[in-house]
């Protein structure tokens, strides 16, 4: 494979990345699973290396109803920025 090749599947794969993270991040937000923490660690791992998951404004930690089993971690507000 060429350089040029791999480029051009880097930034197919960035792109994906980018196009469905939000789905991701709006599923496990709230959830007391591990979901969250596998998000919370993609996230950090993506912004690491220059990749930048845009905002998404439904998640909003005025508009959370924290359940008696829910933790803040289970919270993705942290990811949303």
């Amino acid at each position: 494979m060429t350089k040029k090749e791999l480029e051009k599947r880097v930034k197919i794969l960035e792109e994906a990345i980018v196009d469905t993270f939000w789905m991701s991040r709006r599923y496990a937000h709230g959830r007391a699973t591990v979901a969250p923490s596998i998000i919370r660690e993609h996230y950090h791992k993506l912004k690491n290396i220059g990749i930048m998951i845009p905002k998404d404004e439904t998640i909003n930690p005025n508009k959370d109803v924290i359940l008696p089993l829910n933790t803040e971690s289970d919270f993705l507000h942290d990811c949303n920025i």
